[in-house]
């Protein structure tokens, strides 16, 4: 069976029998041959053929025949069968294909389902809380209730990253890292605020060497803010290439060691024509790379406009927590970092 790809479809052509033409033809060449030399030898000539070395010299002027024919099919039809090959490949390979795309549209899928459905259960909670604080009424709203959301908060992060960290590792093939990092308006000092719990461990030392930096020494936050940059999101997948042709920038210098990929977006929202208000970026790395394209930097926007929502609301969480005098590290380490 032969098998050709078309656009919409994959149409299937039957190969005749090889064998079947075969034996019609040379059986078609042996008939013909017979009816030349009986017509020849004894309707022409009018005798009766009857010389043995005639009769060897007839079977062997067929059997060549048939063998010259029986090569050419075999010449033909490998090159049926080749074409059917290469089908059968083709049709394996877009198989293949399919079922890959199949899982990324599934992971993507369920990554924006447990991003959504944690980021309602938050929200909802902050906005009550948001609710009794707009109508005065914060000595209703007790210590406790401030604490397990401003905790919960942190859970509903661990939930976002760690999805993203496996919908991308998924994607690209390699081991990624998230990282939400937040943006001090007054120095455009930066700070790891939060990784996705696979790579904290491995990360935790470099935060510790590089835990506050400044977006203007990030060629990738630094871009980003650049009023000038045509592009509100930063992504490369060859990072070191991209240093020694002097177009890259990073604190850690050592960075290659972790990443030599990367795609970053603001976590923003646009206040007044040309005029963004950024409260930090939303990044994912990795070493291979395929992060660098439109689709992952649009699902990353999507992600990053529903923390800049949730992080303003756990601002004026933290807030009236602060009004209350509650201590707890959470709200240090959200406050203080500065």
């Amino acid at each position: 069976m032969d098998l050709k790809l078309t656009k919409y479809k994959i149409v299937s052509i039957n190969i005749p029998d090889g064998w079947t033409h075969f034996y019609g033809i040379t059986s078609l060449i042996g008939l013909v041959i017979t009816i030349f030399l009986i017509y020849n030898e004894y309707i022409r000539n009018k005798k009766i053929p009857n010389d043995f070395n005639f009769v060897l010299t007839a079977l062997t002027w067929l059997l060549i025949v048939m063998l010259f024919i029986f090569f050419l099919m075999i010449i033909y039809y490998n090159k049926k069968l080749s074409k059917t090959e290469n089908s059968t490949y083709e049709l394996n390979n877009t198989k293949l294909n399919i079922r890959k795309k199949e899982i990324i549209i599934k992971q993507v899928c369920e990554c924006s389902h447990v991003i959504a459905h944690y980021y309602r259960n938050i929200e909802f909670e902050f906005q009550n809380l948001i609710d009794f604080f707009n109508q005065n009424k914060i000595d209703d709203i007790t210590n406790e209730d401030l604490i397990y959301s401003i905790e919960r908060f942190d859970y509903f992060l661990i939930n976002v990253s760690s999805s993203l960290q496996s919908y991308f590792s998924q994607l690209t093939g390699d081991n990624c890292s998230v990282t939400i990092k937040l943006l001090n308006k007054e120095d455009k000092s930066l700070v790891a605020f939060f990784r996705d719990p696979v790579n904290f461990k491995k990360r935790r030392e470099l935060d510790k060497k590089t835990n506050k930096t400044y977006a203007k020494d990030n060629t990738a936050t630094a871009l980003i803010l650049d009023e000038n940059f045509s592009n509100t999101y930063f992504a490369d997948d060859d990072l070191n290439d991209l240093k020694k042709r002097g177009a890259y920038k990073n604190p850690n210098e050592d960075f290659g060691k972790y990443y030599n990929a990367t795609i970053v977006t603001p976590i923003s929202f646009v206040e007044e024509e040309n005029k963004r208000n950024t409260i930090g970026f939303l990044s994912v790395d990795n070493h291979i790379g395929n992060l660098a394209t439109i689709q992952n930097s649009e699902y990353l926007f999507f992600v990053s406009d529903l923390l800049y929502s949730i992080f303003k609301k756990y601002d004026k969480i933290i807030n009236i927590a602060n009004l209350k005098k509650i201590e707890n590290d959470r709200i240090k380490r959200y406050t203080t970092w500065s």
